[in-house]
């Protein structure tokens, strides 16, 4: 086997791996939304409600509702994030690399990690901790614009060549 053989397999194996990957990323946020009540009311006994109660700047009942809704929210933003992701590595499957359809993923890829950092600082009013989450979401946000700009700028100068020949 060839190394460019051996490469292209690598790549293959990459690109099947993160497939299954975000697939069982998405059964979770399904299974997430199922049991949505009891993962809330568990976080809430064990971590939130000693918060809630120390902070004492909003009623116990509406922080908790308040701290569910953030909950789909953040699912809802995750799930976003799959979606381009799993339409991101069809494209990379059939071997569409440097299109712009691919940076329009990444922005909506973006717009997910953008969502989900802002809901989670909201949420660190109610629970502190929720904000290391958001964090989380702001680097992942910035390295995915980063290389969408990377992206950007090698699909110009493909676009420049194309015109030059």
């Amino acid at each position: 086997m060839s190394a460019n053989e051996k490469r292209e397999r690598r790549i293959k194996d990459v690109l099947m791996f993160t497939k299954i990957a975000t697939a069982v990323m998405m059964a979770m946020c399904v299974i997430a939304l199922i049991l949505s009540y009891y993962i809330c009311a568990f976080g809430w006994a064990i971590d939130v409600k000693g918060a809630v109660r120390a902070m004492n700047i909003i009623p116990e009942k509406p922080a908790f509702g308040i701290f569910m809704a953030i909950y789909f929210i953040c699912i809802g933003f995750a799930m976003v994030i799959l979606v381009g992701v799993w339409k991101l590595l069809k494209n990379l499957g059939k071997n569409e690399v440097f299109v712009r359809n691919n940076t329009k993923l990444l922005d909506v890829i973006t717009i997910g990690c953008a969502g989900i950092t802002v809901f989670c600082f909201i949420c660190g009013l109610i629970v502190p901790s929720t904000v290391f989450i958001g964090f989380v979401g702001l680097f992942m946000g910035l390295i995915v614009q980063c290389v969408k700009v990377l992206m950007d700028k090698a699909i110009d100068i493909r676009e420049e060549l194309d015109l030059t020949i």
